[in-house]
């Protein structure tokens, strides 16, 4: 029997999957509405947390390795459950290359020749990648103790940091709340609800890989809540001290908030420091991501709605095949994108995928609902986790409200392109009219 995931493995890897490039890079969006922005960020918190229980309830229902496809295929069928997993995958193979840019970008404050070469930040940032493959290929019993390992020294000095920056802060840069011009306080808090979210992708972590994980119904349910909790305190904590250090308009304008705000109070070589710190945040959470984009396609494998060979496990419980072939289709968008600057290339793909990324908590929410009302035995509890499920399902759909056209029709094309592979694994037009009616 493999060795599995325990509970603060599991929780390291939800905190670790959303305390990354996100808290590192966010901030420096959130503060171009203004520190209205605030407001949206706490709000995306507060969202966040709903979804987390609603990934907590669903996890009782179905211990088996999948998250959201499992929910969603075990609710609705077996093309939506497709649907989600191929899009959700796609958009993280491509949402992993903010992670790898976000690397980058921090390393580039201690060697700026990164911000010179494009060709070498694209070599540093390929380097990066396979090494995260690596460990992952390493097994689930070596990865679990790695990434708790690197999530602690991540988020440890994190912390430390913004305690210490708290008595650095200027309340006068935070309240009264400002705004960038032009700019409405509506239309601040739903912008920042938009782009943070993007900051907590990631609660879903450990239902992806509950196969994994010891007594799965009860330890995934648990790190998800606690993993959710901890990042939503941990971000609204360090958003305040950055924003509070350095005002709205100053880390607006940042390409490295966190080395910024500290080379502010400490000086330039103390800055590096917290450069190279923040790139080993961003190298622990690309960590993780890989693990998931080994395990979505996994899991679809198992159910023949994937090609077998997806399913393909090393012995130590790693998908080889799947972690493979997704890092190499990542490695060529990286290289197609290499020349593009850093910012704009993390802008460009948070937009791109967010919506594709959305979906499956959307629908994953509707899927609680229905469970909840096919098993209504408890009218308090009902209604208990359907405002929860509601309160999950409305955040959700705000926030993919707010994504903009380009990245719905981006979704949308990830449909469309997934749905001929879904009609060749279901071997005829008849199993897939069944199956979507």
């Amino acid at each position: 029997m493999r060795d599995k995931f325990n509970l603060w493995q599991a929780t390291s890897l939800v905190v670790g999957n959303i305390v990354g490039s996100g808290i590192l890079m966010l901030p420096v969006a959130i503060a171009s509405y203004g520190s209205f922005g605030l407001i949206g960020w706490f709000l995306t918190s507060l969202g966040a947390v709903f979804l987390g229980l609603v990934f907590a309830r669903l996890s009782h229902h179905f211990s088996k390795s999948g998250g959201p496809y499992t929910y969603v295929r075990s609710v609705f069928g077996d093309f939506a459950g497709f649907q989600i997993a191929w899009t959700y995958w796609l958009a993280n193979i491509i949402s992993n290359l903010a992670v790898v840019i976000a690397f980058v970008s921090y390393l580039s404050i201690s060697y700026p020749v990164l911000k010179e070469s494009a060709l070498l930040s694209f070599f540093v940032g390929l380097i990066s990648l396979w090494a995260a493959v690596g460990i992952n290929l390493l097994g689930v019993k070596i990865f679990a103790r790695i990434q708790f390992l690197v999530t602690f020294i991540k988020v440890f000095p994190l912390v430390l940091l913004s305690l210490i920056g708290f008595f650095y802060v200027d309340w006068g840069n935070i309240y009264p709340f400002t705004l960038s011009a032009g700019i409405t306080p509506n239309q601040a808090i739903l912008a920042t609800m938009s782009l943070s979210i993007f900051s907590f992708i990631g609660i879903e972590s450990a239902t992806i890989p509950s196969g994994d994980i010891e007594d799965a119904k009860k330890t995934v349910a648990k790190a998800t809540v606690f993993g959710t909790v901890i990042s939503a305190a941990i971000y609204i904590w360090i958003t305040v001290a950055l924003m509070g250090i350095m005002g709205a308009t100053t880390l607006a304008n940042s390409n490295a908030p966190f080395a910024d705000t500290f080379a502010h109070i400490f000086g330039e070589n103390f800055g590096y420091g917290v450069a190279l710190m923040g790139a080993f945040s961003c190298f622990s959470t690309l960590n993780g991501w890989v693990l998931l984009q080994g395990q979505i396609p996994l899991s679809v494998a198992r159910d023949g709605l994937f090609p077998q060979i997806f399913g393909k496990l090393t012995k130590g419980g790693a998908p080889v095949f799947a972690l493979i072939f997704s890092s190499v289709l990542m490695s060529f968008l990286l290289f197609f994108n290499y020349s593009a600057s850093l910012l704009d290339q993390f802008a460009l793909i948070v937009n791109l995928t967010s919506f594709s990324i959305l979906l499956p908590y959307l629908v994953s929410s509707l899927a609680d609902m229905k469970l909840l009302w096919r098993e209504k035995n408890n009218t308090r509890l009902l209604w208990q986790g359907m405002a929860t499920s509601l309160a999950a399902f409305a955040y959700t759909a705000v926030a993919i409200f707010g994504v903009g056209i380009k990245s719905f029709l981006m979704g949308f094309a990830f449909i469309l392109i997934g749905t001929p592979i879904y009609v060749v694994m279901k071997k005829s037009l008849e199993d897939f009219l069944t199956s979507v009616i």
